[in-house]
């Protein structure tokens, strides 16, 4: 009886972890800027135990190239809400390097985060009296990085362009303090 009852325990508790659904979500700070939310939700439906890996210290190779592979499964079945294999792949390649980057750097993140607040005050009031997020985002990047997004800079040569290295660390940050102001 006991052996029966160690058994069944053992069972229900194996079931219950492995078809558990909560799944880690895309940071939308992570997703290009044109990505619906429609796609985002999606990817998070396909690639949400992937995401969980991450966390818990999958690499970037490992989780992109099973990402994709659930990725091009679920469009070949038409499992995709009409969304195509580009988008949903964009998705989940930002959103895995993002993780993986806030887990790796936590305080370059904290650092950017408290110098962008005050930097970035325009936008997030612009943003709660109803701008675009969109527009919000790319006026963000001219105040923080003017020489690199000016026009000017636009029609010369990117091999001549003299400007200092982008953290992506920065423009993540900027884009989460955008979209917590909606």
């Amino acid at each position: 009886m006991k052996k029966l009852f160690t058994l069944s325990l053992t069972v229900i508790l194996s079931v219950m972890l492995s078809t558990t659904s909560i799944a880690a979500d895309i940071p939308r700070e992570a997703a290009p800027l044109d990505a619906s939310e429609q796609a985002i939700q999606t990817t998070e439906k396909i690639i949400g135990g992937i995401l969980d890996e991450v966390f818990n210290g999958l690499g970037y190779g490992p989780a992109s190239g099973r990402a994709n592979t659930l990725i091009r499964h679920a469009v070949a079945k038409g499992e995709t809400n009409g969304c195509g294999y580009a988008e949903l792949s964009a998705i989940s390649q930002n959103s895995i390097r993002t993780i993986i980057d806030i887990m790796q750097r936590p305080n370059v993140y904290q650092t950017a985060e408290t110098m962008l607040r005050p930097l970035l005050s325009e936008q997030i009031a612009a943003i709660k009296n109803g701008k675009d997020y969109s527009e919000a985002v790319l006026e963000a990047y001219i105040v923080i990085y003017p020489e690199y997004f000016s026009t000017l800079q636009m029609f010369v040569d990117q091999c001549y362009w003299e400007n200092t290295p982008i953290d992506p660390a920065i423009l993540a940050t900027a884009r989460k303090i955008l979209h917590d102001a909606k």
